[in-house]
């Protein structure tokens, strides 16, 4: 797994990275101070929260805003539903798995990537990170050719609703089980 982690040089931040390190993942920091702790991963310097030029590899402020300004129409969007509702289910993915072989894998990529849809129906809620979110197995398919695999439920809760959320997601293994 490769993290990027914002405010990567607090103790939260930096121990949250070494762990990762330590369990054989890439971590990259982002932060507006140097990490006194340690040099164990590689930080940007960068304060996300003032105006800043594009550096190479990254986005600039226009577009940084411009997600921002995405991210806060999908916000209103979805509380709108959760104003009648204590939480949204939907299915993890859009669409049934691809066959596992990487010519498979990438053939199925492009095309997606071409007609710009995400088959994971969780992009969509990293994008709208106040609200909780659990997806959780709840069964497998039935079509021959992707017997046995599994297929996902997400929830969706409403803003610092955690408790409903896993609360779901814990009424749907106890269904299963």
């Amino acid at each position: 797994m490769r993290a990027l982690i914002t405010g990567s040089s607090g103790q939260i931040g930096t121990n949250l990275a070494l762990r990762l390190l330590e369990d054989g993942h890439e971590v990259f920091g982002v932060d507006k101070r140097e990490n006194p702790w340690t040099d164990a991963f590689p930080t940007l310097l960068q304060d996300l929260a003032g105006h800043y030029p594009a550096f190479p590899g990254g986005i600039g402020g226009v577009e940084y805003k411009q997600v921002e300004l995405v991210r806060t129409d999908l916000w209103h969007r979805l509380a709108a539903v959760l104003a009648d509702h204590d939480a949204l289910l939907c299915p993890t993915m859009a669409v049934p798995p691809w066959p596992a072989s990487k010519a498979a894998a990438k053939r199925y990529r492009d095309e997606r990537r071409g007609a710009r849809i995400s088959p994971a129906m969780t992009t969509l809620w990293n994008l709208v990170p106040q609200c909780p979110v659990i997806s959780v197995p709840v069964g497998s398919h039935a079509r021959a050719e992707d017997a046995g695999l599994p297929i996902g439920l997400q929830a969706v809760g409403r803003r610092w609703r955690d408790d409903v959320v896993l609360e779901i997601g814990r009424a749907v293994e106890l269904t299963r089980a």
